[in-house]
């Protein structure tokens, strides 16, 4: 038999939930060094900051039903801004 999420059970019931999620957050710098006569010609990038994000979000959804089928869902939504 399937074990139903880790998380809030409700009471009186057989029915369980799990919400979960994660952020990363960064600073990236890309710094270049060069004399004037490459700069001036364009052929070094400029420099340049960016702060990376990405985050996750999971809701996890779960029934056990008395004659023994269990009733699962899952639900996740991801962002990646470093692109």
């Amino acid at each position: 038999m399937e074990e139903g999420p880790r998380g809030f059970i409700s009471p009186g019931s057989s029915t369980g939930i799990a919400v979960s999620g994660t952020v990363n957050a960064g600073l990236k710098r890309d710094d270049y060094s060069a004399n004037a006569l490459p700069r001036a010609t364009e052929l070094v990038p400029q420099s340049a900051s960016s702060l990376p994000l990405s985050s996750t979000f999971l809701i996890k959804t779960g029934q056990t039903f008395a004659d023994g089928r269990y009733l699962g869902n899952a639900f996740e939504v991801s962002v990646d801004t470093t692109s």
